[in-house]
């Protein structure tokens, strides 16, 4: 049985290196290459509505905290905005910068959000969103992203060739 102890974590050691390859790659590329990825992988996930226009990338200088759109149904009526941010891994998301996205939110007339970061959140940032707003925010983090079925569904791997249907 020690052999097979040895197998384990040499895997663990194998996915371990490969999420922080993937990590540092992600991290190499202009932010507006990770909210397109971010995207990429909600749309994968399921979300916005069948039709290619469902989700939209948005992001750019002075897009008052809105880097994507999904529209959940076919006319748009439910939507769920996306800040993306692509920090280093030991800069935190603080409670600031939720407020801001819940601002940015309320300002869109938007009531659902997902607040996604290569980095991590404070823990003030986590206990705000969940102090019971009518404005739903999920939060994502690094590391809950390449523990997760990003990772695995290898959504971004055609980058190199184009943005497939995000406009």
């Amino acid at each position: 049985m020690g052999g097979d102890t040895g197998a384990i974590g040499a895997g663990k050691s194998l996915k371990d290196d490969l999420r922080s390859r993937l990590l540092a790659a992600i991290l190499d590329q202009p932010p507006d290459f990770f909210e397109r990825l971010a995207l990429q992988v909600l749309k994968a996930m399921g979300y916005g509505a069948e039709d290619e226009d469902a989700l939209s990338h948005v992001g750019k200088s002075g897009d008052e905290g809105i880097d994507g759109r999904i529209n959940q149904d076919p006319l748009g009526l439910d939507q769920i905005c996306v800040q993306a941010k692509r920090y280093a891994v030991d800069r935190p998301v603080d409670r600031v910068a939720i407020q801001a996205f819940i601002g940015s939110l309320a300002g869109h007339g938007v009531s659902k959000g997902i607040f996604i970061t290569t980095s991590y959140f404070k823990g003030t940032a986590e206990e705000f969103v969940t102090r019971g707003s009518s404005t739903k925010i999920v939060l994502v983090d690094g590391p809950r992203i390449l523990r997760s079925s990003w990772a695995r569904r290898r959504v971004g791997s055609g980058f190199g060739r184009g943005y497939s249907g995000l406009t």
